[in-house]
């Protein structure tokens, strides 16, 4: 122990001290100073510090100038748990702006001991004088361990043990995507699996971002761990087994699981397959059954363009009307990052632009769509390039990369041989869409764009983010478009909404692990066109026309005595219909939409947005919209709320721009959106959710 105290000590001896003198005992004389303080610390070495540097920091500090202690009258504190070297060290951290200066002094190099003892006496200090502002210092330190290729399984496990105990969740996570990177190396894959413990592996395992193939590679970690010792090791089976991603199983997948299972003499796979069965016949039960399960294994945080039509088929009729079949079910998505991409490089002139990407367009029949129809696993090219890479032609070379802010990337997309089932089973608009459990459901809409709502449809689907694979649900009761569709409890709730009988005042219920659609609680009224958004468990909807007019209502679905009924709330400053609305931080906000002129039976845009405070029950007027906001989806992104296309009732024209919109400074940039192929589309939706990474290669 005292010849690592030494090494230490050598470490940081010649580090340079800001604000802070060290001397022994006898040497006092700085400590007559009025905010000098005498540090007395575990090596029997004093520190003079001047206490202004830590009281607006340290909790420790702060208190202890406030007291009336002998501490205190005093001026001299003893910490026995901090040597007077971290403390020094501690100072400067404090102090320097750019943690990646003390680098050097420090030598950290996962191959050195030291440099662990001296994180750990860091963070022992910061929480013995509770500094909680100098952990994000810390984590940068550790992640520059992180980023060095080592192959110590033991100074692995000391990392991680640092980690939990400290709760530096950030920290684990670069670390464990680390630790999987190095599992699925084969050069490395032995040294690890040999002395990996078993909590460890199993918190592998368990990580979402862990890249494997498929589960059977996962299976195969754990039969290869095994192996190692197997005597020892093999009571741990029924614990790891349990880290295979049922939602990501298929059914020849299953059955070679199952076959390494019993390769060591253990028969008893009866619960990996009952929690593929119950998965397979009711997932949202499945995830409330296995609630720590990870949404999907190695996802993709995307925005999916779902449903709408091509310009092109458009063709114009008497009256300005148009006979357009909703022919394409092409699906085309972008990151999220994009959008923040958008703000964060303060682009937004005409220069830029912003691409979907698109999957490849199967058109299979209705009828053909079952779930997990594909039984073999999917066999990935892995030579193909990023995703996120603009695609260049030959003759052009790509553009070099500069430090300067560069334009949002463009997105595309390479052909989709083996996910087939991607594309939308049927071309829609005006439909219903909505992310419940990280699943996509779509309801209704109409299968032609129609102003008579002759073509209205009431069927179901439901994308599967871990297989990929469209999956037609019970039908509603009722046709219906122009409604809206959102998540609440455990069901998806069809609120109002036109068919060819007219505008619909009808509510259903869609219980998801029942497959049923049962009967809600009736709208007021009638009402179309309107938008809707779900905040404490409540959900809400405003606007829309009643069958005779644009309304500016509020209404709430509220749980009471005698189950669910509608409360009329405050009604919105504006009417206005299709608008958007989406809520953050408790509040509701309400933008775009159009209606109808006073002056004259013309539609016109309604710029306005306003707030809905779901407490007081008020409305607030805000700001107005550069950019009209009308029949689209809105997708939350942090702070941001971004809609996609829609139309101008102004110029009578479709949208071609992707806006973000921040509620924190009320803040707007547009950027001119492109989809891929040089194709134009209309009347779609988009929607947030996370996919396989898998699925794009």
């Amino acid at each position: 122990m005292e010849s690592r105290n030494e090494d230490v000590t050598k470490l940081t001896r010649g580090m340079t001290e800001v604000g802070v003198q060290s001397g022994n005992i006898e040497n006092d004389d700085e400590a007559k100073i009025t905010n000098v303080w005498k540090c007395l610390c575990s090596d029997n070495q004093v520190v003079h510090l001047d206490l202004s540097q830590l009281v607006k920091d340290s909790r420790y500090f702060d208190a202890l100038s406030r007291s009336s202690m002998r501490e205190t009258k005093g001026k001299e504190v003893h910490l026995k748990l901090i040597s007077s070297d971290t403390l020094q060290f501690l100072l400067r951290m404090h102090t320097v702006q750019d943690i990646y200066c003390l680098v050097p002094e420090l030598k950290l190099h996962p191959q050195n001991n030291i440099c662990f003892v001296i994180i750990e006496n860091i963070l022992t200090a910061v929480d013995y004088l509770n500094i909680p502002c100098l952990i994000p210092k810390i984590e940068k330190l550790l992640t520059l361990i992180i980023s060095k290729t080592f192959h110590n399984i033991v100074h692995i496990w000391r990392l991680w043990q640092i980690c939990e105990t400290y709760n530096l969740d950030d920290v684990k996570k670069r670390l464990g995507q680390c630790i999987a990177d190095n599992i699925n190396n084969p050069r490395c894959q032995d040294c690890f699996l040999e002395k990996l413990p078993v909590n460890l592996l199993e918190i592998i395992l368990k990580m979402p971002n862990l890249e494997v193939d498929s589960e059977v590679e996962t299976m195969s970690l754990i039969n290869n761990w095994i192996k190692f010792d197997k005597p020892d090791r093999l009571k741990y089976l029924n614990q790891l087994y349990r880290c295979i991603h049922v939602p990501s199983l298929f059914d020849k997948d299953l059955d070679l699981v199952v076959g390494m299972f019993n390769t060591f003499g253990i028969k008893d796979e009866r619960e990996l397959s009952r929690m593929f069965t119950l998965y397979t016949s009711s997932p949202h039960k499945y995830f409330l059954e296995y609630p720590d399960e990870v949404p999907v294994r190695n996802g993709r945080d995307l925005i999916i363009m779902i449903g709408g039509v091509e310009c092109k088929y458009a063709r114009d009729e008497e009256e300005g009307q148009y006979t357009v079949t909703a022919a394409s079910n092409r699906l085309y998505y972008t990151d999220v990052e994009t959008i923040t991409e958008i703000f964060r490089t303060g682009h937004g002139n005409n220069s830029d632009h912003h691409t979907f990407g698109s999957s490849d367009s199967f058109y299979k029949p209705v009828h053909d769509l079952k779930r997990r129809k594909c039984r073999e696993s999917p066999k990935y090219n892995n030579s193909m390039r990023d995703l996120t890479e603009p695609r260049t032609r030959s003759c052009e070379k790509k553009e070099r990369k500069t430090s300067r802010p560069t334009k949002p990337k463009v997105v595309k997309c390479t052909k989709m041989k083996w996910f087939r089932n991607l594309a939308c089973p049927i071309g829609l608009v005006e439909f219903g869409i909505c992310v419940f459990n990280n699943f996509i459901y779509i309801a209704g809409g109409q299968t032609k764009e129609r102003g008579d709502d002759d073509f209205c449809t009431k069927s179901t689907y439901c994308l599967d983010p871990h297989i990929g694979e469209w999956t037609e649900v019970k039908q509603m009761k009722n046709d219906r478009c122009q409604f809206y569709l959102g998540a609440l409890g455990n069901g998806l709730y069809a609120v109002g909404g036109r068919a060819s009988s007219g505008t619909l005042k009808s509510v259903e219920c869609y219980l998801t692990e029942s497959d049923t659609w049962v009967n809600g609680p009736d709208l007021p009224f009638p009402l179309h066109g309107h938008a809707g958004s779900v905040v404490n468990d409540k959900l809400y909807v405003s606007g829309g026309n009643d069958g005779r007019e644009i309304v500016n209502v509020m209404l709430c679905l509220e749980s009471g005595d005698e189950g669910k009924r509608w409360v009329l709330k405050a009604p919105l400053l504006e009417l206005r219909s299709h608008h958007v609305m989406e809520a953050l931080d408790n509040q509701i906000y309400v933008l775009g939409g159009y209606r109808q002129d006073h002056n004259s039976a013309r539609l016109v845009d309604v710029k306005k947005c306003e707030t809905f405070n779901t407490v007081t029950n008020q409305w607030t007027l805000l700001f107005d919209l550069d950019t009209p906001i009308s029949c689209c989806l809105p997708v939350k992104v942090d702070n941001y709320i971004t809609c996609i296309g829609g139309y101008s009732f102004d110029t009578d024209e479709n949208i071609e721009k992707c806006t973000v919109i921040c509620m924190k400074d009320r803040s707007t940039r547009s950027v001119p959106l492109q989809f891929a192929y040089r194709k134009r589309y209309r009347s779609f939706q988009c929607i947030r959710a996370v996919i396989r990474k898998s699925i794009f290669r």
